[in-house]
């Protein structure tokens, strides 16, 4: 039986804190583009989502409030994947560095999103299905086609609890 040996505290996400992981998909007004003849914004806050070669597939992500604890991470070795939060509630994000083909438990960290930031996760960066915060939450995801490249999954061996 596994037990709770170990407590990840969230910081805020940021630009820098996550640039090992990817990059954070928000509002910059620094980085603004006039579109739709002055009547809207664009933001390109992040390159273009790389997927090697698989086609696109864009899904809704309904996650419900859950205990605060991670026992597995996921990861896609061959694309990137985009996750955006729907709705505008703060929400956690759990990844980890890769260690010879598993989470690197000594490098995980746990990161507290605002309502309206999103992350693209790099190619191979191992990472927790979004954890809503409130009661239920919806998750725009942009990911590798799954019937053509499968994520994988790894056990973590021990189970980790998140503190928001």
């Amino acid at each position: 039986m596994r037990l709770v040996t170990r407590t990840l505290f969230a910081e805020p996400l940021t630009a820098r804190a996550f640039a090992p992981f990817g990059h954070v998909i928000e509002p910059d007004p620094s980085a603004a583009e006039r579109a739709d003849e002055g009547h809207a914004e664009r933001f390109r806050t992040a390159p273009p989502l790389p997927l090697a070669g698989a086609a696109p597939s864009v899904t809704l992500h309904r996650a419900r409030r859950r205990p605060l604890i991670a026992q597995w991470l996921q990861r896609h070795p061959a694309g990137a994947e985009a996750c955006i939060p729907l709705g505008g509630a703060e929400w956690l994000v759990l990844v980890a560095e890769d260690a010879e083909g598993l989470p690197g438990m000594g490098r995980m960290r746990l990161f507290r999103c605002r309502g309206d930031q999103g992350v693209q996760f790099g190619r191979g960066v191992w990472r927790h299905p979004p954890i809503a915060l409130a009661r239920e939450q919806d998750f725009l995801i942009v990911e590798p086609d799954p019937a053509a490249a499968a994520p994988e999954l790894a056990d973590l061996p021990e189970i980790v609890a998140l503190a928001p």
